[in-house]
């Protein structure tokens, strides 16, 4: 017989010997099997994490991450390993904690040029918002200046129908300045300012 430690070793190598030869799936399986007799072994859920993380199971890689960082909060490979899985989540805030965690706990090129990386792409993505942002506060502003458009042109209308008639030029002449109008309406208010010069005339 063999205690459970041993056996935990066994399946472990029998892991490590599957990742080698590029058989992730074989590899998780004997992790796990690993796992059944050694629960309290960081190492070996950073090496299925690392499996996971080359068929794009991301959620498993991150969990197994976590559960190394649980036990080893020193481990560096666990935090590099969970970011990057972060990384492929989406989550890139998580993920550059966990670049800046495992750079601090080993200096690694490797790990620094995931962080540069990944704080690009968030500059990016923050940039992309901010010009989402303005981007639809000039929409809302385009709807507001439809809205006074249409108040101005009440105005004009009023100003016009009380004899107001130079009042009723600079409300017309304030809309057309607005390029955001149909050409329909372009024309209506160049042949209604022009009734208000024509009524000025013979005033």
């Amino acid at each position: 017989l063999i205690s459970d430690q041993e056996a935990a070793e066994l399946y472990r190598l029998q892991g490590n010997d599957a990742f080698r030869k590029g058989s992730y799936d074989e590899a998780i399986f004997f992790y796990g099997e690993a796992l059944q007799y050694q629960k309290d072994n960081a190492a070996i859920y950073t090496n299925r994490a690392m499996a996971s993380l080359k068929v794009d199971n991301c959620l498993q890689a991150e969990s197994d991450c976590t559960q190394a960082i649980a036990l080893d909060p020193q481990n560096a490979k666990a935090f590099h390993r969970r970011g990057l899985a972060r990384e492929k989540l989406g989550d890139l805030n998580g993920a550059a904690e966990d670049f800046k965690k495992a750079l601090g706990l080993m200096n690694d090129d490797s790990i620094a040029k995931n962080l540069a990386q990944i704080q690009e792409l968030i500059k990016k993505r923050d940039s992309e918002q901010h010009n989402e942002e303005e981007k639809k506060k000039t929409e809302k502003g385009k709807q507001k200046q439809k809205i006074d458009v249409e108040a101005i042109r009440n105005e004009a209308k009023e100003l016009f129908q009380t004899g107001q008639f130079p009042l009723a030029v600079e409300k017309y002449s304030l809309i057309l300045q607005e390029s955001d109008i149909s050409e329909e309406n372009r024309v209506l208010f160049l042949n209604n300012r022009a009734a208000c010069y024509i009524q000025m005339k013979y005033e």
